[in-house]
């Protein structure tokens, strides 16, 4: 049967329009590697396969990823009677991964408060990994519209409770974002101000979309008016324009995309620019935030500056690395700069520091 599910698989390859073929092993009772095949199959070509004829198993271990992708996949899949798989741990952890990885759309509207309804009592799991932990809260973020408030009021114990166990900054960030996003808490600048040192990428850009979020949010200054934005709102977009200089080019023209929403551009500005206009047009009223950064910074170059004058190291110390005897053809070498036009000796320039 192995080999069968593998000539099928190329053959498939070649005749996609020949797929109704899998229908024939629908009543097939397969091993859990092949089984595992078939349903990758299956789920490729959208074969309907109800597996309320596959009665779960203890020895599923491979098949539970398809598994999972083909309860996503068919319309009916999680309706009561399929509440058997649902019970099942390792199958709702693949449900939640490939939700990450694909986003909604990869399952029926319809089905969105169920895998709601069944993530956030995962939270409280003692012995959930902090990894799929994220994964959870990543999901739940993006579905703000499928969170009643019974949801939101638990997902908010849930998080008070658990918050100081979670030590990954992806894992932070991402509850900082349920908060503002679900939970309905004021967002927090400082966080994503903090957020623009962090190492992790992933929670950088977490920080950065739950900034943009409520950037996008704000009414655009198009006249340039004094006093137009809030002293909250004012430190929203100092936080968010941080991010105009991180060293990824994908977070600076994000962050630009939605801060040019401000002086009602329609397409994104040139990081440089829009953080020229922001500072300009946008913060000159006093972002107390801001503007201790700025001191900040000048403290820094002045530190730099008065290191520099520092004499580290003797520079007329002997060089330990020097060659004893110079090699090669030094009269050519000579002979060649003066030709040019150029000192015959470049290094003793160098050391003279008269």
């Amino acid at each position: 049967m192995h080999c069968l599910l593998l000539l099928l698989q190329g053959f498939l390859q070649k005749f996609p329009q020949k797929s109704d073929i899998l229908q024939l092993l629908i009543d097939y009772k397969f091993c859990d590697y092949n089984f595992a095949i078939y349903l990758e199959l299956v789920n490729i070509y959208r074969i309907n396969y109800d597996l309320d004829d596959y009665q779960p198993s203890s020895s599923l271990c491979l098949s539970k990823r398809p598994i999972a992708q083909t309860l996503l996949f068919q319309r009916d899949a999680l309706k009561t009677e399929m509440s058997v798989w649902v019970k099942d741990r390792e199958i709702r952890r693949e449900i939640y991964r490939l939700i990450y990885k694909n986003g909604w759309n990869i399952c029926w509207a319809h089905l969105r408060a169920f895998i709601i309804s069944c993530a956030i009592p995962d939270l409280e799991d003692e012995s959930i990994e902090e990894s799929d932990v994220r994964r959870i809260l990543m999901i739940l973020a993006n579905a703000e519209d499928f969170v009643n408030d019974d949801m939101k009021l638990k997902l908010a114990r849930i998080l008070e409770k658990k918050k100081y166990l979670w030590t990954l900054d992806s894992t932070k960030c991402a509850m900082k974002q349920v908060e503002s996003i679900i939970c309905d808490k004021p967002v927090d600048s400082a966080w994503i101000r903090n957020s623009f040192n962090l190492e992790d990428v992933e929670a950088k850009e977490i920080a950065l979309n739950t900034g943009c979020r409520f950037v996008s949010d704000l009414k655009p200054n198009a006249t340039f008016s004094d006093n137009f934005y809030k002293d909250h709102e004012l430190k929203l977009i100092s936080a968010v324009a941080m991010y105009l200089q991180d060293d990824d080019s994908d977070i600076r023209e994000k962050a630009s995309s939605y801060l040019c929403h401000l002086f009602s551009y329609s397409s994104p500005l040139n990081p440089a620019v829009c953080r020229l206009l922001i500072s300009n047009w946008i913060l000159r009223n006093g972002d107390s935030d801001y503007s201790d950064d700025e001191d900040e910074n000048l403290e820094e170059e002045e530190d730099l500056d008065a290191f520099a004058d520092d004499s580290l190291f003797d520079a007329c110390s002997f060089n330990q690395y020097a060659e004893r005897e110079v090699f090669g053809n030094v009269q050519l070498y000579y002979s060649i700069r003066e030709r040019i036009g150029e000192p015959s000796d470049v290094f003793e320039l160098e050391m003279d520091f008269d």
